[in-house]
């Protein structure tokens, strides 16, 4: 099927963009279907939020569309530029307002990515392709539309790294990593909240190390998390630094199924949950570098650093504007992430395995996932000591299961 065909029948087939089609037509409003949905579309990822670009009877079109949606029609208008806003069914549809005389190329040199430039015109039926998106999804290659693409709106930044991990196995142009490197410093003038979204949206792509790695490279982790550099410079054991080990752990807990079946998960976590032990995987050894210890005898040790972790933690937790909830439950991982390693060393009881649960509370699925993730992104253990960790997982999860309620609200 050609790339044409496959538009028009995922057009005819969605009943959004069916309606808004129609509406168009009736008020003779020219539409173009543009950026994030078409990028998808071609790729085969499912999308939910569409743009458009309108020229002609904005008002009446927009009546029209309000009727079928829910809802006001919210505007907003910043440097010259008019967006409405509706959400019709589950979606929020974006209609940016093309002036009288202005070419649909001039709009899409004003976006991001050459993926993101495709246009095509809902009444016509015809792709516009002026920056060569086409060559680059094919390619499975991310470059910017020119020179001034990150000078513009520094999140373009993070959102680059963001779409090339959501879109899997997309590389970034060395041009494009070149001007994101000399624009990361643009970075400070961004609300630190669409910072956030974006960072949450890095780690939620099913890609979350290799997002990671690409800011680590593209010079924007460092100046976002100045907490994670001392991790690059102090080893831990078999030569690897705290910071591989890190990236590593976060890399393992984004596949907590395979986790999960080490003690037999039963629930999938939700999205929240899901960032939750991200940012915890992330978080969890920044006290290392200050509890670092070497002994006469070259091994090294990190006592207390599960303490300074939490206390770094709170402070990213602040400066990021997490929400208050995720917040506490991210340092409550921080601070307990050794508890079920703790347990192998010895025979604990069941009054120490009550204690866990009471301590984490409903985190204690997340607890044992990162607690996974940590042993296996470690230096080997050892086959008896690693079976013993399962054992003590499995022994918690059992009991927070079938017990959890009575631990955790024991009658009066």
């Amino acid at each position: 099927m050609n790339i044409s065909r496959k538009i028009r029948k995922a057009c005819g087939e969605d009943p959004v963009l069916a309606a808004i089609s129609e509406a168009a037509a009736q008020c003779g409003s020219e539409l173009h279907l543009v950026g994030g949905y078409l990028r998808d579309l071609l790729c085969g990822k499912p999308t939910r939020d569409v743009d458009f670009l309108l020229r002609g009877n904005p008002d009446r079109f927009l009546k029209s569309i309000a009727r079928r949606g829910k809802g006001r029609v919210m505007t907003f208008r910043k440097e010259g530029i008019t967006n409405h806003r509706i959400r019709i069914g589950e979606r929020f549809c974006d209609f940016v307002e093309l002036a009288p005389g202005t070419e649909v190329r001039r709009e899409l040199a004003r976006r991001d990515f050459t993926v993101n430039s495709l246009a095509w015109n809902l009444h016509a039926e015809e792709l516009l392709d002026p920056f060569h998106g086409l060559d680059d999804l094919r390619a499975k290659r991310l470059r910017a539309i020119g020179p001034k693409t990150f000078a513009v709106d520094p999140l373009r930044i993070l959102r680059g790294i963001r779409i090339a991990a959501e879109l899997k196995r997309f590389t970034i142009a060395p041009a494009t990593r070149r001007q994101m490197t000399a624009a990361r410093d643009r970075l400070g003038s961004i609300p630190v909240e669409r910072i956030r979204e974006e960072i949450d949206r890095i780690l939620l792509s099913g890609q979350a190390e290799p997002g990671l790695r690409r800011m680590r490279e593209i010079g924007v982790l460092f100046p976002l998390f100045p907490e994670l550099e001392p991790m690059e410079t102090t080893m831990q054991a078999q030569r690897q630094s705290v910071l591989d080990h890190t990236l590593r752990v976060v890399g393992l807990a984004e596949r907590w199924p395979r986790l999960g079946r080490t003690f037999f998960l039963e629930e999938q976590p939700e999205p929240e949950e899901i960032l939750v032990l991200l940012y915890a995987a992330l978080f969890h050894d920044l006290g290392k570098p200050a509890a670092h210890k070497k002994d006469p005898d070259g091994s090294i040790h990190f006592y207390g650093h599960e303490r300074i972790s939490r206390t770094l933690t709170a402070g990213i937790s602040r400066r990021m504007r997490f929400p208050g909830k995720r917040a506490a439950r991210i340092e409550r991982l921080a601070l307990h992430h050794l508890r079920a390693g703790w347990l192998t060393e010895g025979r604990p009881g069941e009054r120490a395995l009550r204690r866990v649960i009471r301590d984490l509370e409903d985190d204690l699925p997340l607890l044992l996932l990162l607690s996974v993730a940590d042993r296996k992104g470690s230096a080997p253990r050892g086959r008896a000591e690693d079976d013993r960790h399962r054992r003590i997982c499995r022994s918690l999860y059992r009991m927070y299961r079938d017990s959890g309620s009575s631990i955790l609200k024991p009658p009066r």
